[in-house]
């Protein structure tokens, strides 16, 4: 393990707010009860937020009153041509539950061609900074942008944008090692980083216990000033003899706190 980090206290751990339980409001009160410092949301059962009625939405907004939103994922992209109207639809989400950053996928599609891609990324760019929000790109091996030299160009012709990082979203897909393709790259991008890990040939695994790299990675984020870690310890799969979302996410959540707790204390 590489302890030439020190833990920085304003490190901002965010929890996914279904990870815990597949009954959302006790997933959301048993997350309050552990050391992280706000929440995302990525996903409701496989659904984007935006995509609940209204009256879910309130109700959800309700659980999570006195929480801070890291990142809150909306559905931006490209089954259609991107219409002024539908992105402030999706964005307004976003403010109704005052999120800090707007998750986006750019994945391939028929209709995304570069002038699509071009305006899509304008009108989000602009309209996020007028709202205060951040843009992050969620990175996988679906994208339309295929190599990290080309994302990096890319997000560099805007102000806002950064990355979203999750290496298992490479694994997952394509089995590709992304540290040394894309993480080695774009590192200095990279606005936040997903804490789980994948094991080629068997899947998820709690952070530190697959092929990721995804402790040195996130050293490195650490020591270059990155803060911000989005915990999603592999959606309730099984790891060893435990079972169910709860027994999970205790087992990663307790994994990953030991190996900050041996950063801190220099072990």
């Amino acid at each position: 393990m590489t302890t030439s980090s020190i833990l920085p206290s304003d490190l901002n751990l965010s929890v996914c707010i279904d990870e815990y339980d597949d009954n959302l409001e006790l997933s959301i009160k048993s997350t309050k009860t552990k050391s992280v410092n706000s929440m995302s949301i990525l996903n409701i059962n496989g659904k984007y937020i935006s995509d609940l009625p209204d009256d879910t939405l309130i109700k959800i907004r309700k659980m999570l009153s006195g929480t801070s939103i890291h990142a809150i994922k909306l559905d931006l992209g490209f089954k259609s041509i991107p219409i002024e109207s539908s992105i402030d639809a999706q964005l307004s989400v976003a403010k109704f539950f005052g999120a800090n950053r707007v998750v986006i996928g750019i994945n391939k599609s028929a209709i995304a061609t570069d002038e699509v891609l071009k305006s899509y990324a304008n009108q989000i760019s602009d309209k996020c900074i007028s709202l205060a929000l951040m843009p992050i790109i969620e990175l996988s091996a679906d994208m339309i942008i295929e190599s990290p030299d080309d994302m990096i160009s890319f997000i560099s012709r805007y102000k806002k944008i950064k990355l979203l990082y999750d290496p298992c979203r490479f694994m997952e897909r394509a089995n590709t090692q992304p540290y040394s393709k894309w993480w080695e790259k774009i590192k200095s991008h990279v606005d936040s980083i997903v804490v789980r890990d994948f094991k080629t040939g068997l899947g998820f695994f709690p952070a530190g216990y697959g092929d990721t790299k995804i402790f040195q990675t996130i050293n490195e984020f650490m020591l270059a000033g990155g803060r911000n870690l989005i915990f999603k310890p592999s959606l309730g799969r099984r790891y060893g003899s435990v079972i169910g979302k709860n027994a999970t996410f205790d087992l990663g959540y307790d994994i990953f706190n030991n190996w900050l707790r041996g950063i801190k204390n220099g072990d």
